[in-house]
């Protein structure tokens, strides 16, 4: 589990050994507060 600040929310980040598909980044960045 990640922590941002930004949001004050927890967020899980999976490990992949492939890339990563572009809606899985969106949901990450989303939830860091990013985008």
């Amino acid at each position: 589990m990640w922590y941002s600040p930004i949001t004050g929310k927890q967020f899980p980040v999976p490990r992949h050994k492939t890339e990563v598909k572009i809606d899985t980044v969106k949901s990450i960045m989303r939830d860091a507060g990013i985008e």
